[in-house]
């Protein structure tokens, strides 16, 4: 969200900032090739949902936290919503811990065979899956 902060009224709210980061991302993801979607947090989920519906390219997300734990309003309303959307359209769901796996994996059953533990720091690991996804 770095690349719109000059774009941005100095009263936005974090709401507003992922939905106008949702349209500046897929606009530019259309003009762009590439064979995987990886959305590194719940902030980008939108605009990553937005470009798998437009292109169908598999959809990763990371997971650092789930919505019921962070303690902001917009976390236990709109967010929660997100989150339980994108979960249910990402194609592999990664978790970065143990901890978030089994919360995932409580919350949302439906996910148990698509969540695979990965921290975010391990970036060879990241992107060897990535690799294995686009070569599908």
């Amino acid at each position: 969200m770095a690349a719109l902060s000059a774009e941005l009224p100095p009263s936005a709210d974090l709401n507003y900032q992922v939905i106008q980061y949702a349209r500046f991302a897929t606009r530019q993801a259309l003009s762009d090739n590439f064979g995987v979607i990886y959305a590194t947090d719940w902030p980008t989920w939108l605009a990553a949902m937005e470009i798998r519906q437009q292109t169908g390219r598999p959809l990763v997300l990371h997971v650092h936290s789930l919505a019921e734990q962070r303690n902001t309003p917009a976390d236990r309303g709109w967010a929660l919503e997100l989150e339980r959307l994108a979960l249910r359209r990402a194609d592999l769901i990664l978790a970065a811990s143990d901890g978030t796996a089994e919360r995932l994996r409580a919350t949302y059953p439906a996910t148990n065979n698509r969540v695979q533990v990965v921290a975010p720091n391990d970036t060879d690991t990241i992107n060897s899956i990535l690799r294995r996804l686009e070569n599908r």
